[in-house]
């Protein structure tokens, strides 16, 4: 059955941004996606949205619905036919409305769980607070309006987070049969946001130390949209070989492996300048003790000098031994898709 497109107008849409350590990000992914980076940041948050007049894009606005919507998100990348293009992965969707439960996933792409909300709100204040009916997910969220975005590590100024927002209006949906992605894309002529200041924010997904290790989820910034007018497009389902939900990495490894599992110890090196290969070891091992220590930014700024470096020596190495080069090769895709850094693309 063909979905239709919807017209809506958000009345409230409230962006709770967190900035991740990469790694944390990529094990939550599945595959084609990898993190889309800001200043060697993944960055994740939860969007709690208030639509209104909902319906399909030929019915009248007096058919239109209302309903409160949450979805946890991760900005996202992946290789499209003409480059890489830009959205957000959405693993969670809840909503109050029984109709978007009911209707998510066969009327419209997006399966919804269902959820409780509590909403407060002023011209200069709002909470939203959830509880989904499973039992998993909590989140209980106060934001005030600011004249400027103030305190970002992911974004210089409002203007900066408005770009990258904007850029991200596809989002890319699990699903319960594990075997596709549900897609929409957000459209709108009107597009506008305010800064907020966060007064106070838990969230039972972001404060999950299983999921997210202590220090590689920290609050950056909270963004706020208000009586937008907009219409969501269905996009062509993702196919995704991890499904619902499904880590397509691992963590961080627990041993330096810039030489591959493949040969011999010592035997995919043998053949390269000692020295070359002392400096893509120390890249390996500072990376990796970085990861170990919680310094998400360390480990992702020397794992992407070992790609780096690695890539630059290619001509000189890769001649001296092509059996050896191509085996680190593949064993150093490994340790970046790790990191979130996509080095077969590269080549």
């Amino acid at each position: 059955m063909r979905q239709p497109r919807l017209s809506s107008v958000v009345e409230r849409r409230l962006l709770v941004n967190y900035r991740v350590a990469p790694e944390a990000a990529a094990r939550l992914l599945p595959r084609p996606l990898r993190p889309q980076l800001v200043h060697h940041y993944a960055v994740a948050g939860i969007c709690l949205l208030r639509l209104g007049q909902v319906r399909p894009a030929w019915a009248p606005r007096a058919f239109g619905l209302r309903s409160e919507n949450a979805a946890h998100r991760i900005a996202v990348e992946w290789d499209g036919p003409d480059g890489v293009e830009t959205g957000v992965y959405i693993p969670r969707r809840d909503t109050a409305s029984r109709l978007n439960v009911w209707a998510g996933g066969r009327l419209f792409p997006g399966e919804h769980g269902r959820a409780d909300f509590e909403v407060h709100e002023t011209p200069g204040q709002m909470r939203v607070a959830l509880a989904t009916r499973d039992g998993d997910t909590r989140v209980d969220v106060t934001v005030e309006l600011s004249d400027e975005l103030r305190g970002s590590e992911l974004f210089a100024d409002l203007a900066e987070a408005s770009r990258f927002f904007r850029s991200g209006a596809k989002g890319f949906s699990a699903t319960s049969s594990g075997r596709h992605l549900d897609g929409m894309e957000l459209r709108t002529n009107a597009w506008q946001v305010e800064a907020g200041r966060v007064r106070s924010a838990a969230s039972s997904f972001f404060d999950d130390p299983d999921r997210f290790p202590s220090g590689c989820a920290t609050l950056d910034c909270a963004l706020v949209m208000r009586d937008i007018p907009a219409s969501w497009w269905p996009l062509p389902a993702m196919a995704s070989d991890h499904g619902h939900a499904q880590p397509h990495v691992g963590p961080a490894p627990e041993t330096d492996t810039t030489a591959t599992a493949q040969l011999p110890p010592g035997q995919a090196v043998a053949k390269f300048p000692p020295a070359k290969v002392d400096a893509l070891r120390a890249l390996a091992t500072t990376s990796l003790t970085d990861a170990k220590a919680g310094d998400a930014k360390g480990a992702h700024a020397a794992a992407q000098s070992l790609r780096d470096l690695w890539d630059a020596d290619q001509e000189t190495l890769q001649p001296l031994d092509t059996t050896g080069w191509t085996s680190v090769d593949a064993q150093m895709d490994k340790v970046l898709e790790t990191f979130g850094i996509d080095h077969r693309t590269r080549r």
